[in-house]
This record gives structure tokens, sequence and C-alpha cells, in this order.
């Protein structure tokens, strides 16, 4: 590149000399680089990755050893290739999009050659080995083993040839890495492997074994690499036989410490368990015969049976509102339940939240924008506010459904809630019902349009910065003259949805505040001390206008205790009030919450644990365990005992007028796990 580079600015000055009048003042390359480095950072806040990638890349023509440019153009082209990789899932392998499989070789190859560059340089090599890139390679390697793997049927010409030149090019790059045992390199393997059937997958890796072989620690690397082959996504073919030529050939080289490595993993093969794993199911640790049983419905008029339920909430007393895939219930009489809304085809329908008379949820329609739904549970009334009644819509020409829009609820008050969504720019509105005219109003108080950038510290303190919303939740502060109460809602900002931004980390511990009453908007500081546990937005519920939370008390993994936490809108801060857990875990634990519901004056929530588990010593290293603890932060103790297999709580826990609290997971749907107190 840099006689490229050095021919170009020659050409160039000689056209601008001809085409001068009098003398011209030579162009300054550092300050054009500087230049379009700044417009290649706007496009990236725009989201606009195509244009930014090539803005870097015209400055590495003015200056190709430049480390943090190069990096640059691999962070850009990432989240170009994420872009091209949420269209090829509905695109791609059905209609033989053939503009959009060279979209996305032309973004793998440059990426790549920009990769190799890097680590074939001496200059820059250094540097590579030295700090790294802050993991650009291995997310950009990240989306070429995604889109490698997307579901369709058999290869077209074009990705036969597009397997081929990204497996050539890390069998160049691997040979330079590998002597520094990059943490990583297993990625560089899993990219240039996924998706090919086993004889061709371990014919790459045949290669890269024996590429590597002269250089020092093949044996530990071989065996690492054999490994990451046979961890690597499955594809048609066989498997077994592949990788048993691949041994057998490997055995014939003339390395020892390859062969010594194959003899390493044939013994490790041998100490497998020769008989299949039983059938997972459902199994309880450490309370007898307890165990959950799912919950079924039927139509209250004639006693069919209903489709396994998704989700429940409680709507007041001796009521509930349920909703399946594309149907809402309302359950009066425990066990039967009358439909008031359905809506064809696999119509999702998730976070229903009430209000104290309504209860609000979220539809996502196939092939169409989401929309809000109000149930009056009484009167089996449903309403919902669509575009028209001002709920933003975005790009139509975007791939429809919950991939590419997230909306969640909290209730303000009885026919009034804050809305908050994202489909590529996030936007808050309150939405207040008009029962008399039939229809509920939108009216957006707050639009965030910049896009994320990864490690960019000034984002931190601006509202102005896209998020999904991980959580929305109400908290009331002390009274007002008027008789109301101060109210704030915490919207906890997420990541950003594929292709619409590089993770902004830092946001996670940093919600925002809305009040929405005067529609003002503030960055939350310090809203958990200790992220290292607390990723999603799964550990915080709220109930009666104020936030619970449960958090480690140190910095995992390590022994540790977990403490109960509160927080109102009179100071939004959070304060302890007492243990989450009567025990704290072992040193060798990590733990983070999935789930968090309050109900029934008490804070629940779901630990998923990895990690020894003291009560019962040789089971499973994983396992949910259901805790609960008083709202006044006293009697913290396990609501059931552990799940170590066949439950797992994919959507959180809800609650029931009928059934107490509710987890979701399983081939059933909905299961009460408070049915019976263990202490």
């Amino acid at each position: 590149m840099g006689q490229v580079s050095a021919a170009l600015r020659g050409w160039v000055d000689g056209a601008l000399d001809e085409a001068a009048v009098g003398a011209r003042q030579a162009a300054d390359p550092k300050a054009e680089v500087a230049l379009l480095t700044s417009r290649a950072t706007t496009f990236e806040r725009l989201g606009n990755w195509a244009e930014a990638a090539t803005l870097r890349e015209a400055s590495l023509l003015l200056d190709p050893g430049h480390f943090d440019a190069r990096v640059g153009v691999i962070r850009a082209l990432t989240r170009q290739l994420a872009q091209l990789s949420a269209r090829a899932f509905q695109a791609h392998r059905q209609s033989r999009d053939h503009a959009l499989v060279a979209s996305v070789r032309a973004a793998q190859l440059s990426g790549l050659d920009h990769l190799e560059a890097l680590v074939t340089r001496a200059d820059t090599f250094r540097t590579f080995t030295a700090r790294g890139t802050g993991g650009a390679d291995i997310d950009f390697l990240q989306e070429l083993t995604f889109f490698a793997g997307l579901p369709g049927g058999g290869r077209t010409a074009e990705e036969t040839d597009l397997h081929g030149e990204r497996g050539a090019a890390l069998l160049r790059i691997m040979p330079r890495i590998a002597p520094k045992d990059h943490p990583s390199d297993m990625i560089y393997v899993e990219a240039a492997v996924a998706g090919l059937p086993p004889p061709e997958k371990y014919a790459w890796v045949e290669r890269l074994i024996l590429g590597t072989a002269s250089l020092p620690g093949a044996q530990a690397r071989t065996t690492r690499y054999i490994g990451y082959a046979r961890r690597a996504q499955r594809t048609p073919g066989d498997e077994f036989g592949a990788f048993a030529t691949l041994l057998a050939r490997l055995d014939a080289s003339g390395s020892a410490e390859v062969r010594a490595a194959v003899a390493d993993v044939r013994r490790q093969e041998a100490a497998r368990p020769k008989t299949p794993a039983p059938s997972p199911k459902l199994v309880w640790q450490g309370v007898g015969d307890l165990g959950l049983r799912p919950l079924r419905l039927v139509q209250a008029d004639d006693g069919r049976p209903v489709d396994p339920p998704t989700g429940i909430v409680s709507a007041g007393p001796g009521v509930d509102v349920v909703w399946g895939r594309g149907t809402v219930y309302v359950m009066k009489a425990k066990g039967q339940v009358r439909p008031v809304w359905s809506a064809p085809g696999a119509t999702l329908i998730q976070g229903a939240v009430y209000d104290g008379r309504y209860v609000w949820a979220v539809a996502h329609p196939p092939q169409e924008w989401p929309r809000v739904l109000v149930i009056d549970p009484t009167a089996g009334t449903v309403w919902s506010a669509t575009p028209p009644d001002g709920l933003p819509e975005g790009d139509p020409r975007a791939v429809k459904g919950p991939a590419s829009y997230q909306i969640k609820v909290a209730p303000i008050g009885p026919g009034r809630a804050c809305v908050v969504g994202s489909f590529g720019q996030t936007w808050v509105g309150v939405a207040a019902l008009d029962s008399g005219a039939g229809r509920v109003a939108v009216k957006v108080i707050h639009e965030a349009r910049e896009a994320q950038v990864q490690n960019d510290a000034t984002q931190l303190a601006r509202t102005t910065v896209d998020f999904v919303p991980q959580f929305v939740h109400t908290i009331r502060g002390r009274l007002r003259d008027d008789g109301g109460a101060e109210t704030r809602v915490l919207i906890g900002r997420g990541w950003p949805l594929p292709g619409n931004g590089t993770m902004n980390s830092g946001l996670v511990g940093r919600p925002l505040v809305v009040d929405p009453d005067r529609g003002s908007v503030a960055v939350l500081r310090d809203f958990s001390s200790l992220p290292a546990g607390l990723r999603g937005g799964d550990w915080v519920a709220a109930a009666d206008g104020t936030a619970y939370g449960v958090r480690p008390t140190a910095l995992l993994p390590g022994p540790h205790s977990w403490e109960f936490a509160r927080m109102t809108a009179d100071d939004l801060t959070w304060k302890s009030v007492g243990p989450a857990r009567s025990v704290a875990l072992t040193e060798q634990s990590f733990a983070t919450v999935v789930a968090a519901r309050v109900h029934a004056d008490r804070f629940h929530y779901i630990l998923h644990v990895t990690g020894p588990d003291p009560d019962a010593p040789g089971s499973p290293n994983t396992r949910y365990e259901f805790w609960s603890v008083a709202l006044d932060g006293t009697g913290a103790r396990r609501s059931l005992p552990n799940v170590t297999r066949g439950l797992i709580p994919n959507s959180g826990l809800h609650t029931s007028s009928h059934y107490g609290v509710v987890v979701s997971g399983g081939d059933a749907g909905l299961y009460p796990i408070l049915t019976r107190d263990p202490n």
C-alpha cells in the first residue's frame, strides 16, 4: 500500500500543479488524515459504517503504517457486516441475493486484508502483539463466523468461493500470531471453518497445524487447534470419520510434537463416556419429590385446552391477564380463560404491566411494526396504539419484528404509561388512553439518535445516544401539595440493535431518568456500583413506586455476599436494606441475576450460578437458584431447591393473582413456583 499511496499522491500533486494558477501550497498529509478521520467518526455516530470504512481506508493511503487507522477500518467493516448479516437472515438463501453476497464478500475480504496487514508489517505487528486491537479483530472474526452459519439450503458457488478466500487469508495470518499464543486464536479457527462440512473443516485444520508445526509450542498448540475444530459449529456430514482421518494424517507427519499432540487427543477421546447421556428431565435437588407442575389452562366456555401460555400478569384481585403466541386472555376463574384479543400468524406478545386498572403489553406481528395494546380486564376491551396514534416507526425497508424494534412500557397511572422504543434510534413517549374516543395517543418527549461508539467515555453523560431499553420502571417520591407524588421513570440503556453502532458497555450502568410530567430527561450516574455480575436489567423490579434490586457486595468471581437494595424518586440513590441471600457464594462461583419480581411483599429473583453447590456435593456446576427476601430486608431464603437441569427461565418471572409467582421456561411455558415453601 505504501507504493500505491506514494504513486497516488504523486499523480494528484501533478494534476493539481497543472490546474493551479501560480504557486500552489503543498498539501499536508497529516492534516488530511485528521480531516478524513473526523469525517469517518461523524459517519460512525450516524451508523453509516460503509462510508466510515471508506473514509478510514482513504486515510490509510496517506499513512499506510497508521495502526489505529487500520483498526478503525476493521471496526467499521465489522458493523457493516452486522447490518448485512441481519438482512441476510431474511433474504439471502431464499432469494439467492447475489448483490448481498457481493457486499458481504467485499467487506469480509477487505477486513481480512487489513488484519493481514496488521500482522505482516513489522511495525504494526509489534503494536498488535503488545497491546492488541482492543478486540476489534475478534469482533470482526465473529461476524465472519456468524454469516457463515446462517441457516438455509446448500452453499452457492459464491459462498463456496467466499469460504475458500477467507480460509486462505487466515492460513496466511495464523503462522504470524501462533508463536505469540494469541488469547483468542479460537475465534480465528472458528472464522475459517464455520459452515464447512467436516472433511473441508478438518482439511483446513490439518494445513494450519502442519504450517505451524516448526514453531515453538507446537504440541500444545496442535492439541488446542484440534479441540477448536471439534467445538466448531456442526454441519452435515461424517464428523467422526473426518476427525479420525485428520488424526491419522497428523500421526503420519514428520513432526514429533504434532504426533505427541495426537496421542494426547486420542487419550482424551478414549476417556469420553461411551454411552449417551440420558435425556434432560425436570429435576429438583434437595427436597424429596418436590417439582414444578406446568400451568394448564382451558377455555372457560367449552373446556378446550389452551396452547401453552408464555406470560401472565396479575390484574387486580382474582383477575389475571394471560398471553400466548398471538392471543391475549383474561382469567377470572382459576385455570379458565377467555380470549379478548388475537392476531393472525406468529405474533409475539411481550412485557405486560398493570397500571391499577388496565394492562399494557407490546405485540410484534410478523413482518409488521409492533403495536402497544391496552387491555381492560374487567370489560374485556382492547385498544391498540399504532403509528397513526403517534407510535414512531422505523425505515419501512428494515426487517420487521422484535429483532429490529424493541419496545418496553412502564405504568404511570390508570390509563397512562411511559413507552420506550428503539428501531436504530431510541424514543421516549407518554401514552394516554382515551376510552371514550377509543384510542391511545402517544406523545414523544425525547429522542436519542446518536449511534453508540465503543469505549467513547464522552457518550456516557449524554442523553442523545441510541440504545435498546433493558428495563423501564416507575418510581415515586414524596407527596406534592396537590396530593400527587413526584414520579420518575428509570430507563435502562442497553446495547444497540445489530448494525446500529458499536456497543458502549459503560451505558449499562447509567440509565436515563425521565420526568413524564415535565418531559425532562437526565442521566443517572452510578446506578450499579458493581456491574460485573449485572450486565442485564433483570436484577431490578419495581412495585408501588419503589425500585428494588439485588447485587453482589464484591467483584465477581470470588467469595461474596449479595445485598438487597431499594430506590425511590426522592434521592435516586440505592440504599442497602439487608442481605439478599442467607449464604455467601464460594470463591469458585460466578452468578448473574436472570429474573426478578415483587409479589406479596417479597422480592423474588433467580440466580444463574456457575460453581460448586455446597448443599449438594457432586451436583452439576451450573444451576439456577430461586431466592426471595422480604421488602424490609429480612428473611432471605430459598423459595425452592436448586434447578440443576431441565428448566431454563428464558423469559423471567411473572405474578398471578391465582398462582403467585410464576416462572416461564420449558416446553409447557409457565410453571408456578411457590406452591410449597421448603423452609
